[in-house]
């Protein structure tokens, strides 16, 4: 999977209607992530919420198809959900800034596929294995600060992105994971 500028999905996607690349189906069930899950706000680079809309360098339109939740550089991440860990992802794979930040692919118990986004993947997980949701280590965040300069609205706030796709119907769709990583006081 190639992936945009901080968009997390394939080039073309992300832009248009966002409705028609929305799946209605259930998320699967799940854990925190991290210690204290929250969203990341409005910042120097716009928010980390589901559906932002932003701006490519070329000046086309596209949304945010996951959603950003804040952490620290080095803070522990354990999978949100019940599953399977397929592989590790490259953010920026094909750009200019990849192999500079990881992530981890799951595909839960209800087929979906939970990507996780900058952080460093724990070395021991294997291909193939069970991870339990709020238990398993999958890695630590990474500080992302570094490629993300401050503008003049202001600086980016570190986060990981965790991204829920659906291919149950043979074609990729979003869901809105913010259910997912924030407790019910918290959304």
């Amino acid at each position: 999977m190639h992936v945009t500028d901080h968009v997390r999905s394939a080039p073309g996607e992300g832009g248009g209607d966002p409705k028609e690349q929305i799946s209605d189906k259930p998320l699967p069930a799940s854990k925190d992530l991290v210690a204290n899950p929250r969203v990341r706000g409005k910042d120097g680079y716009k928010s980390g919420a589901f559906l932002e809309e932003r701006t490519r360098k070329d000046g086309t339109k596209y949304h945010h198809m996951g959603v950003d939740v804040v952490t620290e550089p080095g803070e522990p991440v354990v999978s949100p959900v019940s599953g399977k860990y397929k592989r590790r992802l490259d953010p920026y794979d094909g750009k200019s800034k990849q192999g500079l930040y990881g992530g981890v692919e799951i595909e839960a118990d209800n087929g979906d596929r939970v990507q996780i986004m900058y952080i460093s993947p724990d070395p021991d997980l294997k291909r193939g294995q069970r991870v339990i949701a709020g238990e398993t280590p999958i890695g630590a965040a990474q500080d992302i600060t570094p490629s993300y300069p401050p503008k003049k609205e202001g600086v980016m706030t570190n986060h990981i992105h965790v991204e829920v796709e659906d291919w149950s119907g043979g074609k990729k769709k979003f869901k809105d994971p913010t259910p997912m990583v924030l407790p019910k006081d918290r959304r």
